[in-house]
């Protein structure tokens, strides 16, 4: 069905709470952040089988990587989700080769 004129218009429906809108929910820092925990957790949790605590160092490249590709290549959360796994990949092969 089509808008004729003079039809009331609606407003678009938002998610709202206390007042407030949830559009930060859109932005990449929320994800920039989720994944910055996750890998200084990781780096915690290796800390614990007896190996150096790098949680530190991993969180800085996960920041580092969502930086550049959410503000230098104008990426959403799809390509920043991929390069955050490129990422854990990335250090699991640099690893085994530090290891082997």
């Amino acid at each position: 069905m089509t808008a004729k004129a003079g039809d009331p218009v609606t407003p678009t429906p938002t998610i709202s709470k206390i007042g407030g809108t949830l559009d930060f929910l859109k932005s990449p820092i929320l994800l920039t952040l989720i994944c910055a925990y996750t890998y200084y957790v990781l780096g915690a949790y290796e800390a614990q089988q007896g190996n150096r605590n790098h949680g530190i160092l991993w969180a800085a490249l996960s920041i580092v990587v969502s930086f550049v590709v959410a503000y230098l290549f104008k990426g959403g959360w799809g390509a920043l989700l991929i390069m955050q796994v490129l990422l854990f990949f990335g250090i699991a092969v640099f690893r085994a080769l530090r290891e082997s």
